[in-house]
């Protein structure tokens, strides 16, 4: 195993079936050098802590198995790197703050109107539903922000596709609620 530029090298790969990315990663840290540096949480696939880039593409490694990415890439050699377009900490560890910072700036939540309360709640249309499906999705990884050329060339005046993904959301939820405040 080397570092290599900022990411970690590592060929042959001593794995298992069903061994993760993330087990992996684990399994370097615990066995051959405890200094690597990562992030996770559930484990899940639901946090998106754990999301690196693979041979220079994005990937929740929780979820990504060594051996789908050995044959998508038909090598036993991985390049695990942190996400890009992010300040790197260290190893792995990438700077959330900005992140939530923006998404704090266009705050991509919703305020039920008053006539809504916790018995009778706010229903949502099927249709409704449908709409913000594609948004509903986001965990919030940080993998699009990874792989977005815009944030590549000027992080400054770009929101980040986290957040356009977020104030999408909550724009289909407001137009449902209020047809013509989303005009």
């Amino acid at each position: 195993m080397s570092r290599a530029n900022r990411g970690w090298t590592r060929s042959p790969c001593q794995r298992s079936t069903g061994l993760t990315v993330l087990g992996a990663l684990t399994y370097i840290k615990e066995q051959e050098d405890p200094t690597l540096s990562f992030t996770c949480s559930c484990r899940s696939s639901i946090c998106g802590a754990c999301a690196v880039r693979v041979n220079s593409n994005a990937e929740l490694s929780c979820e990504v198995l060594i051996d789908d990415l050995t044959a998508r890439y038909q090598s036993d050699a991985l390049t695990i790197e942190p996400l890009g377009n992010f300040r790197v900490i260290r190893d792995l560890i990438v700077d959330w703050d900005p992140k939530y910072a923006r998404l704090k700036k266009v705050k991509p939540s919703l305020h039920p109107k008053d006539e809504f309360t916790a018995e009778t709640g706010c229903l949502q249309s099927p249709e409704g539903l449908q709409q913000v499906q594609k948004y509903a999705g986001c965990i919030l990884c940080g993998s699009c922000v990874s792989e977005c050329n815009k944030n590549a060339l000027n992080q400054d005046d770009f929101p980040r596709s986290i957040c356009l993904c977020q104030s999408g959301e909550t724009r289909c939820r407001l137009a449902q609620q209020e047809p013509l405040r989303s005009i």
